[in-house]
């Protein structure tokens, strides 16, 4: 067989083959009908992104585009409100507020806390105790000027106050005393406490004003 003949069976098979299926409908776009015959559904049915998800894209990409400033602010923010769910939710600022106060009752005395100051007094003498019997002679002379009302005593009030209250030098002098021994943890004696007996008895007379 020649190259003639070869070729020439070549197209007699290549046409009978086209003759028994068509190969420009087969390779045409697919219908919606023969979709549909073989159980699939429409292009334009299949399932699309739903709606709005085209926003919350937009807002992730508005964040991403936010300087670091931003975010140093947002984390501020954040551990500030926790700090104050902290404090909310806790009572150590309420611990803080009875120590602070009770810190304050032991510093600041209270001249009618003792009804009568003769008995202390000469109890703290007795056994050597000249810091706490200077005390209570100070202590003692206030509720004095206060019960008669040269003074008005009052919690917040300081020393030095009661001392421009009763215009009294002997109660400047007297004040210093107490201040020295009580605060500033002067050695106090006898002799010391005799002075303050002596000053005692002259702002109570209302003698040595300033």
């Amino acid at each position: 067989m020649n190259v003639a003949d070869t070729l020439s069976i070549a197209q007699e098979t290549l046409r009978k083959w086209q003759s028994d299926y068509d190969y420009t409908s087969g390779l045409s776009p697919i219908t919606e009908k023969e979709l549909s015959d073989n159980g699939l559904a429409p292009i334009n049915d299949l399932p699309t992104s739903p709606e709005g998800s085209s926003f919350i894209g937009d807002i992730f990409s508005w964040l991403g585009n936010l300087g670091p400033v931003f975010w140093i602010i947002v984390l501020v923010l954040l551990l500030a409100l926790v700090a104050w769910w902290v404090m909310r939710h806790t009572d150590w600022h309420k611990k803080k507020a009875d120590e602070e106060e009770n810190n304050d009752d032991e510093v600041v005395d209270n001249i009618y806390e003792i009804d009568d100051y003769a008995t202390p007094i000469d109890e703290a003498v007795a056994r050597g105790d000249w810091a706490e019997a200077l005390r209570l002679v100070y202590l003692s002379t206030l509720r004095r000027l206060d019960d008669e009302g040269r003074i008005r005593w009052q919690k917040y009030k300081t020393p030095m106050d009661y001392v421009s209250e009763a215009d009294s030098e002997s109660l400047r002098l007297l004040t210093l005393h107490y201040l020295l021994v009580r605060f500033g943890h002067y050695p106090a004696d006898e002799s010391l406490y005799q002075q303050a007996l002596l000053l005692r008895d002259e702002i109570e007379k209302g003698g040595h004003h300033a």
